[in-house]
């Protein structure tokens, strides 16, 4: 079977941008969410189970709450040389293995952003919170709000991850 070597555009249609491709290749792209506006990382959770996502974040406050952030972000690693202090319009991609929920819990705590009442939080959930934050050495940045959660949950209330 021949294959075409080159394909040739009418001059109207040469530096023009397909639209159908660009919807085509964005199904791909890990969808976004921000939890710091002026984050300079964008902190892509892909556990290859379920679709990634995309969180922005700011690498110092991770650092500060977290020593593996802190390494993470520090100087001798990639994912630092130009983080914590850089303007935020094109925010540095990190990738780490992890549920994508579980990574949107965990920063939204440590962003100290809400978690709010009705959106059933499960069990479960706080199963792999509590699993990240202690990967990530967080536990001790995380104390009262998982103790807060916990006593909410445990009163039968539902919690909401306001979004």
């Amino acid at each position: 079977m021949a294959t075409p070597t080159s394909i040739t555009l009418p001059a109207s249609q040469v530096g023009e941008v397909d639209e159908d491709y660009l919807s085509f290749t964005a199904l791909f792209e890990p969808s976004e969410n921000t939890v710091c506006q002026f984050g300079d990382i964008l902190l892509v959770a892909d556990d290859g189970f379920h679709p990634p996502l995309g969180l922005r974040v700011s690498s110092c406050i991770l650092a500060m709450s977290s020593k593996v952030f802190k390494a993470l972000f520090g100087r001798k690693f990639s994912e630092g040389q130009t983080s914590c202090g850089g303007k935020g319009e094109n925010p540095r991609k990190v990738k780490v293995s992890d549920a994508p929920r579980a990574m949107t819990l965990l920063c939204k705590l440590l962003h100290l952003q809400c978690i709010d009442v009705d959106d059933h939080l499960s069990e479960g959930d706080l199963v792999d919170l509590a699993v990240i934050a202690d990967k990530y050495d967080c536990v001790q940045a995380l104390h009262s709000a998982s103790s807060e959660l916990l006593t909410r949950l445990l009163k039968g209330d539902k919690i909401q991850v306001v979004q």
